[in-house]
């Protein structure tokens, strides 16, 4: 295929500044007449793939970039286990707050929704022993509903982060084509390009198969790069490229989330988790309180109304007291 010097770069996944310097290296062009002044650059893309593979290959290895690449892929292990420490116990602070308050808005009407069955047999009844075990066995009811809240989990602390969503899919560095226009570029038959997937190939995504009319795609500088080289799974020079992208992922990953625990988006969720149960804590004994503490009360009246405002009263002062957690104790 003949392209011109902007749309060889676009290919190339490098600048127009870097392709003359290449140019300048002896990498095939051809200036094309141009009556009105300088002619343009023209470029076979299958002979600048051929004076790539002569100049750029870097499948070679030695003893010494055997070594850096252990130390380096070492290295990459440590970082990314020390993110995925840091995201075991860290949460974002928007989300524990949104599950706490879901968690709340669903306890509250627990608390005041008093079923009528109750009222009318409270109201009916003068005795205090069985009051208090009427009242008992609401409490414990209304315990039993919070226990079976299902407790949401909150999303990964980075999983909507654009740097991590970037590095993990991989970020595109040339032109995104498809098989035809792929063969095009590179001087060769669809099948080869089908060929060379088979062999590890980078595949941007891959939909073609029997039962997706999807195409594949691909990163014309990410195949070229893999044609220069070799198979990446057996290029030392492709491997080490590699595990510095994910040495520079983990410690991105690692960056950003000591950025996030200084701003105060990120907290480790031992702090709201201790501070939740406390107030749990503080609900049950307050729920428990309650059959000694109306007991008296209720028995004295036979108006269902009374009972109601009596009971509604009090359910409400506690469920007013349900307000989430105190980050400034952090």
């Amino acid at each position: 295929m003949i392209v011109n010097r902007s749309r060889l770069a676009s290919i190339l996944g490098i600048s127009p500044t870097t392709l003359d310097r290449r140019v300048a290296e002896g990498l095939p062009a051809k200036e094309r007449p141009n009556t009105d002044g300088p002619g343009e650059w023209q470029f076979d893309t299958c002979a600048v793939i051929d004076w790539l593979k002569l100049h750029d290959n870097r499948s070679t290895s030695t003893p010494r970039a055997e070594a850096d690449l252990r130390y380096l892929v070492a290295d990459v292990g440590i970082k990314e286990l020390e993110v995925s420490e840091r995201k075991k116990v860290l949460i974002a602070v928007e989300e524990i707050h949104e599950v706490v308050e879901d968690a709340f808005n669903i306890i509250r009407p627990i608390l005041v929704n008093i079923p009528g069955g109750l009222i009318e047999a409270l109201a009916a009844e003068t005795d205090e022993a069985r009051c208090r075990e009427l009242l008992r066995q609401d409490v414990y009811r209304m315990l039993q509903e919070i226990i079976d809240i299902p407790v949401p989990e909150p999303p990964s602390a980075l999983s909507n982060d654009p740097i991590t969503r970037r590095l993990t899919n991989g970020a595109v560095t040339g032109m995104v084509v498809g098989s035809a226009e792929l063969a095009e570029i590179l001087g060769v038959a669809i099948k080869t390009i089908g060929r060379w997937v088979d062999k590890g190939m980078p595949v941007r995504s891959d939909g073609n198969d029997r039962k997706s009319r999807r195409e594949r795609r691909f990163d014309t500088a990410a195949v070229i790069r893999w044609l220069v080289d070799g198979p990446a799974d057996l290029t030392p020079a492709a491997r080490l490229d590699a595990a510095k992208l994910r040495k520079q992922s983990a410690s991105t990953t690692l960056k950003e989330l000591e950025l996030g625990e200084r701003s105060g988006r990120l907290i480790d969720m031992e702090i709201p988790a201790e501070q939740i149960n406390e107030q749990f804590a503080v609900l049950k004994s307050q729920l428990l309180a309650i059959p000694a503490r109306l007991t008296h009360q209720v028995a004295a009246t036979s108006e269902p109304d009374v009972v109601r405002r009596i009971l509604v009263e009090e359910l409400e002062d506690i469920a007013s007291e349900l307000t989430g957690f105190d980050l400034s104790r952090a």
